[in-house]
């Protein structure tokens, strides 16, 4: 059986095809992002949407202090542990 170079009226090398796969297994597979070796994330509607994923909105200020606290404590334990 031949590849097809359309699926569903869209050529088969058009961007909407180039996911990145490792974030979809991470996702099927229920891990966490901390898991993956990268995020494709490109602009900044992007992260918000990730964020938001995880149930935090940037615009919330009791959200932002715990995004910032968490931020924290992962830059002191690179300092500290890994580093």
């Amino acid at each position: 059986m031949s590849t097809p170079d359309h699926v569903l009226g869209r050529a088969v090398n058009d961007p909407i095809y180039h996911f990145p796969w490792s974030q979809l297994d991470a996702i099927i597979a229920g891990r966490s992002a901390i898991d993956l070796t990268g995020l494709r994330i490109g602009t900044r509607e992007a992260a918000r949407g990730f964020e938001a994923a995880y149930g935090f909105d940037p615009d919330d200020m009791m959200d932002r202090a715990e995004l910032a606290e968490v931020r924290r404590r992962a830059a002191r334990f690179i300092e500290e542990v890994l580093l």
